[in-house]
Order: C-alpha cells, then sequence, then structure tokens
C-alpha cells in the first residue's frame, strides 16, 4: 500500500488501546474500497504503520 488512511490511535502513558481500530475499518470498508479512495493494500498498510507507530511510541 502507498496511502495512510485515517485510523484511531490511543496511547496513554505506556498504555495503548487497540480496541476500535479493527471496527473502525470494518465500519468504513465498503466505503473505501467501493470508491477506489484506498486498496486492501492500502488498508493493510495503513493498519500495520498504526499499531507500529503506537508500540514504538511506549517503548
Amino acid at each position: 500500500g502507498k496511502k495512510l488512511a485515517p485510523l484511531p490511535y490511543t496511547v496513554k502513558g505506556m498504555d495503548v488501546s487497540f480496541s476500535g481500530i479493527l471496527s473502525h475499518i470494518e465500519e468504513r470498508l465498503d466505503d473505501w474500497l467501493n470508491s477506489g479512495k484506498y486498496t486492501k493494500e492500502d488498508l493493510c498498510f495503513s493498519l500495520q504503520e498504526t499499531l507500529f507507530a503506537m508500540l514504538i511510541e511506549i517503548t
């Protein structure tokens, strides 16, 4: 993927919350894919980069 989709990002101190990320994607998946705004590869890339950034922030 090349485009980063906006995903929820929650880090409070050393606590990371992954809740809502998958739900956020699932709620918008059809719209994002059907409109051509994002590809499946873009969404996988976005999830990977968002989770990685959250984990790096607390280490």
